[in-house]
């Protein structure tokens, strides 16, 4: 199995922004019902997803798993690209920088653009990136 935090966006991004507060390096994966099969079916991948530091349920089948297997009671799934937008406005209001991990330096521009156009629509006014 994959070692799944049964937790909400509040608990997660507590966590997430104490790690960074504290400058620990930290991964962060959103795991879906595909990428839980897909450890189930690979030893090595699973070994891996398993070293993550904290898996989130993202996807409703895995909450409702969670919820039925292990009685944790969660309300909703942790869906990734929410996750993100909720850290990155406490990351925004506490004054955290944070940093883009990317495949190409042009999909890094077209995500911090977007960042800052979607900052700038709800009228923030700190954009530290």
């Amino acid at each position: 199995g994959v070692d799944y935090a049964a937790l909400d966006y509040i608990k997660a991004v507590d966590i997430i922004m104490h790690k960074a507060a504290a400058n620990d390096s930290f991964g962060v994966s959103a795991l879906a019902v595909h990428g839980l099969m897909e450890a189930y079916n690979n030893k090595a991948l699973n070994t891996l997803i398993n070293k993550i530091d904290l898996v989130v349920p993202d996807g409703q089948p895995i909450k409702w798993a969670l919820n039925y297997f292990f009685n944790t009671q969660l309300s909703d799934r942790v869906y990734g690209p929410t996750l993100t937008w909720k850290v990155l406005e406490t990351a925004n209001e506490k004054g955290l920088a944070i940093y883009l991990y990317g495949s190409t330096e042009i999909t890094l521009d077209l995500l911090m653009n977007e960042i800052k156009k979607i900052t700038a629509s709800v009228g923030s006014t700190s954009q530290r990136i």
